[in-house]
């Protein structure tokens, strides 16, 4: 939407050069397809970002198709301990 002022209303802002401070474990999925946020994007943030990480992409999958990927986020969350208490 060229015509909003997004970066008015943006709270987060997108700053990839920052990931390489990150310390937690991440978690990106993106979607091949996507034509909002270039896959290319996505595993640019994954090579940039420290360990521990994890990328996921997922043929045929565009910007808001991820009812699947559930089951990965679950794998995730168990392997590094993250809200165990809630995960069987």
């Amino acid at each position: 939407y060229p015509f909003l002022p997004v970066s008015w209303l943006l709270e987060d802002r997108y700053e990839p050069k920052k990931i390489h401070n990150l310390q937690a474990p991440l978690f990106i999925f993106h979607g091949e397809q996507d034509k909002t946020v270039p896959v290319e994007l996505g595993k640019q943030l994954y090579a940039s970002a420290p360990e521990p990480k994890t990328l996921k992409i997922y043929p045929n999958i565009g910007h808001n198709g991820f009812s699947n990927a559930s089951v990965a986020v679950m794998h995730f969350l168990k392997k590094h301990r993250i809200c165990s208490k809630y995960i069987n």
